[in-house]
């Protein structure tokens, strides 16, 4: 296989931007982190795909709560998405109850489903976790959407309103 094709190949797949967090409604250990691999894969019921990183807290967060949000990120959104990239845990500071609650100095707010939501998220889809596929740098997790929060005027093109890779610079990829 020609690598460098497949690598170019790849990279011609476009990708939002989105942070994924987690929350374990006990403990209230929280995680985050940005994504790019997103996709829906079904209808009905509406089940989408996020692909996670391999050890990364919010994935074991995720498994252990059987929850997760996808928090989808504004144009103007790119320094959120860059603080969550960081693959390290950030604790959780302030009352999710008392509505002062950050990560990365971001807002964050109890979701009608009990995950996390940022608060200057766009829009954001709250998971229940129906399957986890092992065995790679990253596990595809398969999950049904059970509640969804749009924050924008609902008008033109909704693929059009979220912050998207390719405006994050000409060297920002995934793929390959």
């Amino acid at each position: 296989m020609n690598e460098h094709d497949k690598q170019f190949a790849l990279r011609m797949i476009p990708y939002g931007v989105f942070v994924v967090t987690s929350v374990d409604p006990k403990s209230l250990a929280a995680a985050a982190s940005t994504v790019h691999w997103v996709s829906q894969a079904c209808f009905r019921p509406c089940l989408i795909m996020v692909s996670l990183q391999s050890g990364h807290p919010v994935l074991e967060l995720a498994r252990f709560s059987g929850r997760f949000a996808i928090n989808m990120l504004g144009k103007d959104d790119a320094a959120e998405a860059v603080t969550f990239k960081r693959p390290i845990a950030m604790a959780m500071t302030g009352s999710l109850d008392l509505g002062t609650a950050e990560m990365g100095g971001y807002g964050l707010m109890w979701g009608r489903r009990r995950t996390i939501l940022l608060q200057r998220a766009v829009a954001v889809l709250e998971c229940a976790v129906k399957g986890v596929v092992e065995g790679g740098d990253h596990c595809p997790v398969i999950a049904e959407v059970i509640d969804a929060h749009v924050r924008l005027p609902q008008d033109g093109r909704p693929d059009e309103m979220i912050l998207h890779q390719r405006e994050l610079g000409k060297r920002t990829f995934y793929g390959g």
